[in-house]
Order: structure tokens, then sequence, then C-alpha cells
């Protein structure tokens, strides 16, 4: 059999063929041909999730975040239990620095998908950036919980256990991101900078 004869060509792709090229076109960061790769998908079928979320994300990734937010809520009324579609409208809400809407859309997703240690962390930074540091630490536990190999993670609940006064417990934090990524800087940096920071109030006491 002619191998052209089994390649679909665009005439006679069906919704799922084309969210696959889809797939394939955002994986290789082609996001223009992607996007036309997916509104294809989603003009065939119209209930395909994958192909509104890819949607979404590819217009996210041009810069578009106010049409990729309206392509998530799109994806999520197809769909209200569909977890990556909540923490991927996250992203693009703490983006744009709407760190509260990012934060409810994570806590979304970890409620329909309890076990991603990814979205703990996205919500850790957006309660972070929301100052709301005893949650933030709790979701990057959560977090490495499930993932206990994540370096930022680590870092980043080091920095809010500084921020909660809790140093001790800090300097743990960054001593195991040291122990997971040693020849990264950022860890030595922060556990250095904790060092010197109790070594002056120290001295303060003294003097």
């Amino acid at each position: 059999m002619d191998e052209q004869a089994i390649i679909p060509n665009a005439s006679t792709k069906n919704g799922a063929q084309w969210t696959d090229e889809g797939n394939l076109l955002y994986e290789s960061r082609r996001y223009e041909e992607a996007l036309a790769a997916f509104e294809r998908a989603i003009q065939l079928d119209p209930g395909n999730t994958v192909a509104q979320c890819g949607k979404a994300s590819s217009l996210n990734c041009l810069g578009r975040y106010e049409q990729a937010l309206t392509a998530y809520t799109c994806a999520i009324l197809l769909d209200p239990n569909y977890a990556y579609a909540y923490s991927s409208m996250g992203m693009t809400l703490f983006a744009l620095g709407r760190y509260t809407e990012a934060a409810e859309a994570f806590q979304h997703a970890v409620r329909l998908d309890p076990n991603n240690p990814v979205t703990y962390c996205s919500l850790g930074n957006a309660l972070s950036e929301l100052k709301r540091y005893e949650e933030a630490i709790l979701a990057y536990m959560r977090a490495i919980q499930l993932e206990p190999y994540s370096a930022t993670t680590y870092s980043n609940l080091g920095l809010l256990l500084e921020e909660v006064q809790n140093y001790s417990e800090a300097l743990q934090a960054y001593e195991h991101a040291i122990q997971i990524e040693p020849y990264k800087a950022i860890h030595h940096y922060n556990k250095s900078i904790l060092l010197e920071r109790l070594k002056a109030a120290e001295e303060g006491k003294r003097g």
C-alpha cells in the first residue's frame, strides 16, 4: 500500500487527529500553527476539551492572555472536573498578577487532583504573593510530600519560613535544596543571606 494513502490530509483529518497535530506543534513551540490545528479540531468537535485547552495554552504562549482565559473557561464549562484546565488558567492569572483569582483556580485544581505536586507548588507561589504565608507553607510542604526531590520547592519554602521567622527550619529547607542541586548558586545564596542575617542579629544583641 502507498504510504501516502494512509496519512490523512488536511481535508480528511478528524478532530482527534487535528488535536494530536496541535499537541505535536505545541511541543515543538510552533504556537501559531498549533493554535490553527486546535481551532480546526474544535470546529469538527466543539466538545473536545483537550483541543480547547490546547488552544488556550497556545494563546497563552503567544501572549494573548485574555483570549487564553476565555478558552480555558470554555474547557472548564465543557468539563468542570478538568483539573489541568483550572491549573493552567491559574498560571495565566498568575502571569497577569491576578493572584487571588490564580489561588482560587489552583485550589480548585488540587481539589480535583490532590496528588499533583506542581499544582501545590503553584498554589504556594500565588499564596506567597498574597502574603498568606502560613497557607503557602502548607502548600509547599504538600508539594514536597508528593515530590521530595524538587529543589526549587525547598528554596521557596525556605524563603517563606524566613518570612514567619522560623529560621532553623528555613536553613533546613535550604540545605535540602543544596543537597538536591549542589551546583545551583541560588540555593547557596539563600542560605548565606540567612546566615549573615542571623550573625548580624546575634552581634547586635552582644553589642
